[in-house]
């Protein structure tokens, strides 16, 4: 029992580190602009790119030991060169791009949107109903993301730094958020015949799941 567990809690606190590093990036790339040190957008990338060459190496995975052994290469030259402040404008873009191919690729023929992956892993089998809502809910997440990716170019090539830092780092999370809320209470009216898990119990379930499975 106790090894059960054990190995239940390595995932779980895996998803925790991820989401306490997700949220001190963008507070530490808006501190390096709003208090202008740029030398902290250098250690940024430069730990983040190394942190993730290591993982990756030691678990054996050749492409994203390739991508993070890139991204320290690319940090290290244009910090040599002293333009790393350039390097900042990829990861929004990259997220957002990531996450929509992750959504897209989910539409296929003959696959399972990502979204009904997740409800099936609560609900079991899914009845047709939620089968046609949570494919809807898919094709909604991967719109919204490239919408996001599009946005954060946008803001890359047109925006001053301030504005562009204001919207990556901190509005866009919010609308994230404010689009789990819409879809939830949307849940509620297209389905009110069905229970449904609460954003806590999401969360918990997401804790307790192995995410790579979802993204096979």
């Amino acid at each position: 029992m106790a090894t059960i567990e054990s190995s239940n809690a390595h995932p779980r606190l895996r998803i925790v580190l991820v989401l306490i590093a997700l949220s001190a990036y963008p507070a530490l790339i808006h501190f390096s602009f709003a208090f202008d040190r740029p030398l902290l957008l250098v250690v940024i990338w430069l730990f983040g790119s190394a942190v993730g060459l290591g993982v990756a190496t030691r678990h054996g995975r050749t492409s994203p030991a390739i991508f993070f052994g890139l991204l320290l290469l690319a940090g290290t030259a244009l910090w040599w060169w002293g333009s790393i402040i350039e390097l900042i404008y990829v990861p929004p873009v990259f997220i957002n791009f990531a996450l929509m191919v992750l959504f897209g690729r989910s539409l296929s023929p003959g696959a399972t949107p990502l979204v009904a992956r997740v409800a099936s892993l609560w609900r079991g089998p899914l009845d047709p109903a939620v089968s046609l809502y949570t494919r809807r809910v898919t094709v909604a997440w991967t719109v919204f993301f490239a919408l996001m990716a599009v946005e954060s170019i946008a803001l890359a090539l047109f925006a001053p730094l301030y504005v562009w830092s204001l919207f990556t780092n901190f509005l866009n999370y919010i609308l994230v958020l404010l689009f789990f809320v819409i879809e939830y209470r949307l849940r509620l009216y297209f389905l009110p015949d069905h229970e449904h898990l609460s954003f806590r119990g999401f969360c918990h379930l997401l804790l307790s799941t192995d995410l790579r499975s979802l993204a096979r």
